[in-house]
């Protein structure tokens, strides 16, 4: 039904009498939010199943908007910024999802993490004594 009505601008005006630049305009608008819906939708079954939070698919669409699916292909490391979203788990889904485990992006984004870890909390050691 929604295809129909994103296909035909006609078809509502001869449901409600609109005229045609009134349905043009809604229809623009039904679009817009097909493509939020239909967005919102796939990267949820994309993400789906790797076991990161409910609330992230809102999180990536308010920053990354229509984008997100595509840049969540190219590097799915991005998600390391939120919360929940651990260097282990996101390894694992990006190798899950075909990511080259030799990619330099990746070795990068591993190091990096790791020196930001280490700034965060220190580097802890101990001190050996001799007894």
């Amino acid at each position: 039904m929604t295809e129909e009505i994103v296909a035909t601008p006609d078809f509502i005006a001869t449901l409600r009498q609109f005229n045609h630049t009134k349905t043009e305009g809604l229809v623009a608008l039904i679009r817009d939010d097909w493509e939020l819906i239909t967005t919102k939708i796939e990267v949820q079954s994309y993400l789906l199943g790797s076991g990161f939070p409910h609330n992230l698919t809102e999180k990536l669409y308010r920053r990354f908007c229509v984008k997100t699916l595509k840049l969540l292909h190219r590097n799915p490391y991005l998600l390391l910024t939120y919360g929940g979203c651990g260097l282990q788990r996101v390894n694992a889904f990006a190798l899950k999802n075909g990511f080259n485990p030799l990619r330099l992006k990746r070795q990068a984004c591993i190091l990096l993490y790791a020196m930001a870890k280490h700034k965060m909390y220190g580097f802890r050691h101990r001190k050996y004594t001799r007894y």
